[in-house]
């Protein structure tokens, strides 16, 4: 089923999967649909689809199971599943989802098909009568732009270049905190992991030596390209936090001021969608029969007037613009 994972710090696809404070690198299994789908069943040694009753404090999901395509399982089994492991599949409570899973039905891990699946789902069908769902045939790329709008682009001013860094990232390890002491212009992010709202932290002080904390929203939370935002709050000062993530201290905002905008990228975004090309102008991981994550050649490819144009791939850029969100739909 194509199941290999390594444990890093960052995750390909991060904003498409839930995230943990470790994520996988998976392949991907063949760009071409339909061979994706046959492989991810013949390599899978349980396929059924279940509905997760509850999950307890130890991360472990009661799955119901519902339908069975594969494997020996019993309609109406409750399977005990545990997500401790990094690269486990998150399950939440209360959602149905079609699950891949090898010897163990209730190790269920990310790097598999395994998602939330509604029970009229493409890929259900497909399991249940071998009707395969739509290929498309052509593309149409969403075009869009902004004036960037992230912490890497506040800071540059707010903070001014740092020595050696032409990126103006975040100061790593014990730096932060040694700018901090010896009162100079820095700024630091929160460690790389999301909390419930999908917010990106950082405190530093400003050329000026004024304290200050910003919030990026919604970070990886939206699939969409130009939705970023940046809100500022000065400090009264900085304290050095006793919770430590990753080996990079904590600093806290302490007395912030009132929160004022800074940046938003939906008020100067810009879309416009382009021709038909031709489908090889995407390279598509299929985690979703319908709603594939592309990378898209740089150049467009343009589709002949003669050639099909359903069903149509749209692909509208993400988060990172590297890879595009797409869906597959009728042609306009």
């Amino acid at each position: 089923m194509h199941l290999r994972w390594m444990t890093l710090g960052l995750i390909v696809w991060a904003w498409a999967w839930p995230t943990s404070s470790e994520a996988c690198s998976c392949e991907t299994g063949s760009p071409d649909l339909l061979t994706n789908l046959r492989e991810a069943r013949e390599e899978a040694s349980t396929i059924y689809y279940g509905r997760v009753v509850s999950i307890d404090e130890s991360l472990v999901a009661s799955v119901e199971v519902l339908e069975v395509f594969k494997g020996n399982l019993a309609v109406g089994t409750k399977l005990s599943v545990s997500y401790e492991h990094p690269c486990a599949y998150p399950f939440d409570s209360g959602e149905t989802t079609l699950i891949y899973a090898d010897e163990d039905p209730s190790q269920v891990f990310l790097c598999t098909r395994t998602r939330r699946a509604s029970k009229d789902d493409v890929e259900l069908e497909w399991l249940r009568t071998g009707k395969p769902p739509a290929v498309p045939v052509a593309l149409q790329r969403e075009t869009v732009a902004c004036q960037s709008c992230s912490l890497e682009t506040v800071t540059a001013s707010l903070v001014g270049p740092l020595s050696g860094d032409s990126r103006n990232s975040p100061l790593p390890s014990q730096q932060p905190l040694e700018a901090f002491r010896e009162v100079r212009p820095f700024w630091t992010a929160s460690p790389s992991r999301l909390d419930d709202n999908g917010r990106r932290t950082a405190v530093g002080l400003s050329s000026d030596l004024r304290a200050f904390e910003l919030v990026q929203t919604p970070y990886r939370t939206t699939r969409e390209a130009c939705q970023q935002r940046v809100v500022r709050r000065w400090c009264e000062k900085l304290e050095p936090s006793p919770e430590e993530s990753s080996g990079a201290p904590a600093l806290r905002c302490l007395n912030p001021g009132p929160e004022e905008e800074v940046c938003n990228e939906t008020q100067s975004r810009a879309a416009s969608w382009g021709s038909l090309e031709k489908i090889r102008a995407a390279k598509c991981m299929w985690r979703n029969p319908v709603s594939p994550y592309c990378e898209l050649t740089k150049r467009p490819q343009p589709l002949p007037g003669s050639a099909r144009k359903s069903p149509l791939l749209r692909c509208s850029p993400g988060f990172d613009t590297r890879t595009s969100f797409c869906s597959v739909q009728d042609a306009p």
